[in-house]
């Protein structure tokens, strides 16, 4: 199990995320922010990592209803990696939830970016691997 994992080695990230992940799945709100506020804490993750971990845990605030909580949370997200397409796509959802539509545009446009940016970066990767097979 995730706990066992855990256990073991506390710094285990992946076993951490999926820990959050099963307490939201369970309906545990508290119990998912609580491991993502640790995993957002750990010292020597990666901008990736502590980012999926915010964006986990704004979806989690998201789904319990605390959508201010939820729109902080996606901000921090957004000020470790500004082109993260996940994060924008959080960010716009929860401006249109809260009817806050300053620089909606914007942030459309930063998403669209983003994402071209991401397809072109998976289309490389997959062109690379059909030359080795």
């Amino acid at each position: 199990t995730y706990l066992a994992v855990l256990q073991a080695d506390p710094s285990h990230f992946s076993a951490a995320l999926n820990l959050a992940n099963c307490y939201f799945r369970l309906g545990d709100t508290p119990a998912a922010v609580a491991v993502q506020e640790r995993l957002i804490s750990m010292k020597g993750i990666s901008a990736e990592h502590r980012v999926s971990a915010l964006n986990n845990m704004g979806q989690a605030l998201r789904d319990a209803g605390d959508h201010r909580a939820a729109l902080r949370i996606f901000q921090d997200a957004m000020e470790i990696l500004p082109h993260d397409s996940s994060s924008l796509g959080n960010l716009l959802q929860m401006h249109r939830t809260l009817c806050s539509w300053r620089d909606w545009e914007g942030l459309q446009r930063r998403l669209l970016v983003a994402t071209e940016a991401d397809l072109k970066d998976k289309t490389r990767i997959l062109a690379r691997k059909a030359e080795k097979t």
